[in-house]
């Protein structure tokens, strides 16, 4: 914590990054380090297998990544947000949060000073996360 940043425009150094990410692998969540948006698209579009169930939030991150727009490709997956988006949030609010409560993937994003912060300001985590908490 000896090296918090006040700008977070700027990147985390290599080793705040290596830091974090072992902190979170002490915490049996998986980590990988790509250096730029085209890999991480690469990475993430990798795993997720061709007419997987998957849902992800609306984010710059992913969307100028180009992983936003892949996981809607309808050739390729099965992506709930335009599913639920027809969906009446009025009468069908319950099916709703079914619906996006268990995808087969769930693909989201985090941004550098977010995972830094949590990692390097709270160093006491609850519990350990298991294999099954966390799709991505």
């Amino acid at each position: 914590m000896s090296d918090m940043r006040e700008n977070f425009a700027d990147p985390a150094s290599e080793a705040r990054i290596q830091r974090v990410a072992e902190r979170m692998r002490q915490r049996n969540i998986a980590v990988l380090v790509v250096d730029d948006g085209a890999a991480a698209s690469k990475l993430v579009l990798e795993q997720l297998p061709d007419r997987a169930e998957v849902h992800s939030a609306k984010s710059k991150t992913l969307q100028d990544a180009g992983i936003f727009d892949a996981i809607h490709d309808t050739s390729r997956y099965d992506a709930l947000r335009p599913r639920y988006l027809k969906m009446d949030r009025q009468t069908q609010a319950r099916e709703i949060r079914k619906l996006i409560a268990g995808p087969d993937f769930m693909v989201d994003r985090q941004p550098n000073c977010s995972i830094t912060l949590v990692s390097e300001v709270r160093a006491n985590l609850p519990k350990p996360c298991t294999p099954h908490d966390y799709r991505f």
